[in-house]
């Protein structure tokens, strides 16, 4: 009696994850130290790291908050000290002991997360209905992202601030090879690499990157509010160029 006493009135939960797998040309190159980040809608709070060197998981367990919607981020290796693909995501509701960390729920999920580190409420917050909204779009990173945050934190949500940030037709000149952005749900780009051959792409005002794991290169830039972008191009870091 004593030892299931102690279950019953454990603090935590097992919660089981399935890990969605990258991009299968990407499995070997992302594997390295991961990240994961973890929030109690109530503001309590974690973290740890997972090194991956020998192998992504598709799959992991975790002691965490017993009776709380909890809000999960998954974070691949850094690219370079600044860049960052996009993480997993996941909401596990206080009823629930296993879910899904995947890449479009990421985004969603990043924006519930900046709300509890800023202290915000969220007890009574539909998060399966925002889920849903975000997920249907194509890119939900491509969200006004500011505005969600502002809003949600004055609960004065409405469903058409759920909507992509002005883009602007912005021509990148990309070396020849194979392309990611930081969002690795979306397809890959192939460029030719000929010069004066810039290609077409729709990017919001603002930074961004994308990276080729073949060429060992992240691409940086900086879109004004024209769509006029600069460029900066560094080397990936030394433990993910060299995988």
């Amino acid at each position: 009696m004593f030892l299931t006493g102690c279950t019953l009135f454990s603090p935590t939960r097992e919660v089981r994850l399935k890990v969605e797998d990258p991009p299968g040309e990407l499995n070997g190159f992302l594997e390295g130290v991961w990240t994961l980040e973890w929030s109690a809608l109530s503001g309590e709070s974690g973290s740890r790291q997972m090194d991956w060197s020998s192998g992504i998981r598709r799959s992991i367990s975790l002691n965490l908050p017993l009776e709380e919607d909890l809000l999960i981020l998954l974070y691949p290796p850094l690219l370079t000290d600044s860049c960052l693909p996009r993480p997993r995501g996941a909401w596990i509701p206080w009823y629930e002991s296993s879910g899904e960390l995947n890449l479009k729920d990421g985004a969603a999920v990043s924006i519930l997360m900046t709300l509890t580190e800023r202290g915000c409420s969220m007890e009574n917050f539909n998060c399966s209905r925002f889920l849903a909204e975000m997920a249907a779009l194509e890119d939900p990173w491509l969200t006004d992202r500011e505005l969600l945050v502002r809003q949600l934190a004055r609960q004065e949500m409405r469903s058409w601030y759920i909507r992509e940030r002005t883009l602007f037709e912005t021509v990148l000149d990309l070396d020849a090879g194979i392309w990611y952005g930081p969002s690795l749900e979306r397809a890959a780009e192939v460029a030719e690499g000929d010069e004066g051959s810039g290609t077409s792409h729709n990017l919001p005002e603002g930074w961004g990157f994308l990276f080729s794991p073949g060429r060992g290169e992240v691409l940086e830039y900086q879109v004004d509010e024209y769509g006029l972008a600069v460029l900066f191009r560094e080397p990936l870091l030394q433990g993910v160029s060299s995988r």
